[in-house]
């Protein structure tokens, strides 16, 4: 019986093959890409969000006949697993120029104190597991 890292590994495995093959092709996140004000989603965009959910919903449905696990739960977490992966691409790509855009013209000091917030976060961020141990907050 193979255990459940081994199929986590094999989703892995079979989506950074993917990954690459689509790159290979010509998918990558720079396609159609401008810097622009408005959000944006090309016809290619489009193509790239359809081949990159089914690529994920089969990989899942693979992973999940692998593992013996091809029932009802199995296809439903496959189709969400999909959906999820698809729809977050889809905002990415469509939102990514603005957020583009608005960084590119943003002025110094603004920039530079963006800046500073995003590092005091990461510090925030870093230091929590110290203060779980600290405080002794029972994880899981």
């Amino acid at each position: 019986m193979h255990t459940r890292k081994e199929h986590v590994g094999a989703f892995g495995v079979v989506i950074t093959a993917g990954q690459v093959l689509a790159y290979s092709r010509g998918m990558r996140p720079g396609l159609d890409y401008s810097a622009a004000r408005k959000p944006r989603f090309s016809r290619r965009h489009l193509e790239g969000v359809v081949i990159r959910t089914a690529g994920y919903t089969v990989t899942a449905l693979v992973c999940s006949a692998m593992a013996g696990h091809v029932d009802r739960d199995a296809w439903l977490f496959a189709l969400r697993v999909g959906l999820v992966t698809g729809i977050v691409t889809a905002v990415g790509t469509s939102v990514n120029p603005a957020i583009e855009y608005y960084a590119d013209n943003l002025a110094e000091r603004r920039l530079g104190v963006f800046g500073i917030w995003i590092l005091l976060c990461g510090f925030l961020l870093q230091s929590v597991q110290y203060w779980v141990a600290i405080l002794d907050i029972p994880v899981g």
